[in-house]
């Protein structure tokens, strides 16, 4: 009897050992909280005396790296540039427009665009003698400012004249001209956009005549000096057309006792080519 009971409470002691050991690792049942395992709580160590602090490390996650886009890299390549182009062209808009305001006029207003011409004039001397010239014109580049607007160039002048007087006056009723001519022309740039523009011409020439005497005038010579002044304006597209008068003096300089000169008054308009 007694040693039934002993096997029974060994029996009894393994049954319930084995239960509670079941217990802990058996899987939740539905509805159940998950069971959170309980890691030991690490008990600190003293540092050893002369020992190093060793700080817990702490894993660092790599940062991401943005993957190579050769579009995007092509886009913002391409944005740069136009942005370097505009910069440029802003700065150099900025030098121009600095050089034009120390010359008081753009540039491309001051230059003639056309510097050959040609040109056709009439008028009449002393009231007596008509006289028409054709001709041609070259304006040089080299110039010079005057004030704020002001412009002068140097141009030569090349012509070919025919005079006629009342018959039978003098006997010599008509003679030709052949002439060359430097000038210098002021033109006034009054506004930028202005395809009208008032000139002035003042210039010396030397002038050959066909003949000594016309209607009553002793010329004294064939080689005549002459000095002009014109007044005038230019207009249309690039100063292609102008219009003025021209006033003429002609005589031998007091080089002749004869020398009773000419005075003549024309009309002018020329083309430039």
């Amino acid at each position: 009897m007694g040693i039934k009971l002993l096997v029974f409470g060994i029996l009894t002691f393994l049954s319930s050992t084995l239960i509670g050991l079941a217990g802990l690792h058996r899987d939740p049942l539905p509805g159940e909280a998950q069971q959170e395992s309980q890691s030991p709580i690490p008990v600190p160590v003293p540092p050893t005396a002369g020992a190093p602090v060793q700080s817990p490390s702490i894993k660092e996650t790599p940062a991401e790296v943005p993957a190579h886009d050769p579009m995007a890299a092509n886009h913002q390549a391409t944005i740069d540039d136009n942005t370097l182009t505009l910069l440029t062209a802003d700065a150099t808009t900025l030098v121009a427009t600095e050089n034009a305001d120390a010359t008081g006029a753009e540039p491309i207003a001051v230059k003639h665009h056309n510097p050959i011409g040609t040109f056709v004039a009439g008028g009449i001397s002393d009231g007596t003698v008509k006289a028409i010239t054709i001709g041609a014109d070259y304006h040089f580049e080299t110039q010079w400012a005057i004030g704020e607007r002001g412009w002068i160039n140097p141009f030569s002048e090349f012509l070919l004249g025919y005079w006629e007087g009342k018959e039978g006056h003098t006997g010599i009723t008509s003679l030709h001209e052949i002439g060359a001519s430097l000038l210098l022309r002021y033109r006034y740039l009054n506004h930028d956009n202005s395809t009208i523009r008032p000139f002035v011409d003042v210039g010396m020439g030397i002038h050959y005549l066909t003949e000594t005497r016309i209607e009553g005038k002793e010329l004294g010579r064939n080689w005549q000096a002459g000095s002009n002044l014109g007044i005038g304006l230019l207009f249309g597209s690039e100063e292609r057309f102008e219009a003025g008068i021209r006033i003429r003096h002609l005589s031998n300089a007091g080089t002749d006792a004869d020398n009773w000169g000419v005075n003549q008054i024309l009309a002018r308009l020329a083309i430039r080519l």
